[in-house]
């Protein structure tokens, strides 16, 4: 018998392993076999129905009585039903302690968030603050230099925080420039 070339073999198990798993796919997602229809027969009734024009006349003096109740109490208020607590299933309570407990979870993530949410914003002051104090010391065409790279609101926010006559100096210069949105002072 002649020996097999180890390239065909391997090429052969790869063949052998795709049909495996196609198979195994086919018999996982093929889809749930949807139930047979009974056929619906039809039953030919024995009397013929009644016209719709046609009124079935019943004696209907007393509507009560023919409802099976002899008297209804006209003084007494209706009372409530009430049903009897029903315990919860184990899996409903397991839900109910699963659901409590992603809940508390949510609440800590939530004030964790805010906690960062708020160092961020403390942050972010600082810095402008900083940024606000050497803008001061430098000459107005220095300080819009720096400036002028920023968003209108940041600008804004930084010559708020600067002393008014640098500030005013500062947004005569990025008027000029055509940045006319940043400068709003207080």
């Amino acid at each position: 018998m002649k020996k097999a070339n180890p390239t065909t073999l391997v090429i052969l198990a790869m063949f052998a392993s795709f049909g495996v798993i196609l198979a195994l796919m086919i018999l996982i997602f093929r889809p749930e076999p949807r139930p047979r229809r009974k056929p619906v027969q039809t039953v030919q009734p024995e009397k013929p129905v009644p016209a719709p024009e046609e009124k079935l006349a019943l004696p209907l003096k007393d509507p009560i009585r023919f409802a099976g109740v002899d008297s209804l109490p006209k003084d007494e208020p209706a009372k409530p039903v009430s049903r009897p607590k029903r315990r919860a299933p184990e899996s409903e309570r397991q839900l109910q302690r699963e659901l409590e407990r992603e809940l508390k979870e949510i609440s800590l993530l939530r004030s964790e968030m805010q906690k960062r949410l708020n160092n961020e914003r403390k942050t972010r002051k600082d810095k402008l603050a900083k940024l606000a104090h050497q803008c001061e010391t430098l000459e107005p065409g220095e300080a819009v230099q720096i400036l002028i790279s920023l968003d209108d609101q940041t600008i804004g926010e930084i010559l708020n925080l600067m002393n008014r006559d640098k500030a005013l100096q500062v947004a005569t210069l990025l008027q000029r420039l055509g940045r006319e949105e940043s400068i709003a002072l207080k």
